[in-house]
């Protein structure tokens, strides 16, 4: 920002974006006539990105949990019979809203 903020912006930028495209130091510097405020094509494009991300990361943020809830099922029957290692109950922690966590002594 530093860098091109010493620079002057040409004329023929309000033709190719939006004035909100860019920030607000070098709005207030450019003495241009943007043609649009914002640009709603790259706002809709950003509004289908990361709707694609979030059902892209759905199935992986499900497996996870199935893959926590078969590990919880596992420790339950077998750290009972491991010395050492100590149980920290999640009810403890209100802030956890996951499954128990475990510490080696």
């Amino acid at each position: 920002m530093r860098r091109i903020a010493s620079l002057a912006l040409p004329a023929g930028l309000a033709d190719y974006s939006s004035r909100l495209d860019w920030p607000a130091d070098l709005r207030a510097k450019a003495e241009l006539q943007w043609a649009n405020e914002a640009n709603l094509g790259l706002g809709l494009r950003w509004v289908a990105a990361l709707d694609e991300t979030e059902r892209f990361l759905r199935p992986a943020r499900r497996l996870a949990r199935e893959v926590l809830i078969v590990f919880e099922a596992i420790r339950q029957k077998t750290i009972p019979h491991v010395g050492g290692i100590h149980v920290v109950d999640a009810s403890d922690n209100r802030s956890c809203d996951g499954p128990d966590s475990f510490f080696l002594s």
